[in-house]
């Protein structure tokens, strides 16, 4: 037996142990392979169909268009066997040779009872609802903490800051310009004041003009003003890891004073 026949059967008995029919006809649409579970549909043995026109056998095939246009059909509803039996859902698909010259189409019936595909279908409802839960809990976990009510104080400059955030909410700016945002917040209320500016920032470019080291610690690049002219530039993590920095520096004096303010509170 040559290696050909033997590749050749070996396929045949593969295609007719798929649960899903599988037909095939060349581009005269005469049917060159058809397997066992194709043929039950059709309520013909496959030795019978071999040979045969598609658009004989099945009248309402599109075999003509498919192999006309080139494209594919996925999905469609379709009735393949005789007299009353139930439609089947059908993909054709055109099969091209080394040369990308049509040759053919592969037809594929795959679900043969309208419950399969019901069960099918929720599945896939029950699947989407449960991504639907895990994006509802991520998207709440990744929300603002704090709003505008969070904010404690009264005070003139507090309700300035106050009517600044409104006021930035309220703007359709790709850019967002913050000069000394946090500088009236007591450090009870900055962390809060720093969110609601985070949230005000998805999806715009920001520049932050501050001399409050904290408020910038989440900056893609920092740039270091001396005298009034430009010192150093880096992203938080490099400035602070050089010893001869003076953004290292000034950070390190911030967190002793920090330390510095607890110890003496306490």
């Amino acid at each position: 037996m040559s290696p050909f026949t033997k590749n050749s059967e070996m396929t045949s008995l593969i295609l007719d142990s798929l649960p899903m029919g599988v037909l095939f006809c060349d581009m005269d649409y005469i049917i060159r392979f058809v397997n066992k579970a194709y043929a039950d549909l059709l309520g013909r043995r496959p030795e019978e169909l071999l040979g045969c026109d598609i658009t004989e056998i099945i009248p309402h095939s599109r075999a003509r268009v498919v192999l006309r246009d080139g494209r594919a059909e996925m999905g469609e509803l379709c009735q393949l066997g005789p007299g009353n039996a139930l439609p089947v859902v059908v993909n054709r698909i055109p099969v091209r040779d080394g040369q990308g010259r049509l040759a053919g189409m592969v037809s594929q019936a795959i679900f043969n009872d309208p419950e399969e595909l019901k069960k099918l279908s929720s599945k896939i409802d029950h699947l989407g609802h449960t991504l639907n839960q895990y994006k509802r809990r991520i998207k709440a976990s990744l929300a603002p903490q704090y709003s505008l009510r969070s904010i404690l104080g009264e005070s003139a400059p507090m309700r300035r800051l106050k009517q600044q955030v409104r006021s930035y909410a309220q703007l359709d700016a790709p850019v967002l310009i913050l000069d000394e945002a946090t500088a009236f917040a007591d450090p009870d209320n900055e962390t809060k004041v720093q969110a609601a500016f985070n949230a005000l920032a998805k999806g715009r470019t920001v520049i932050m003009i501050a001399h409050r080291l904290s408020t910038v610690v989440n900056a893609d690049r920092i740039y270091v003003l001396k005298e009034g002219r430009l010192a150093e530039s880096g992203s938080f993590a490099e400035l602070s890891g050089q010893a001869d920095s003076l953004f290292g520096t000034m950070w390190r004096d911030y967190q002793q004073s920090v330390q510095w303010k607890v110890a003496k509170e306490a």
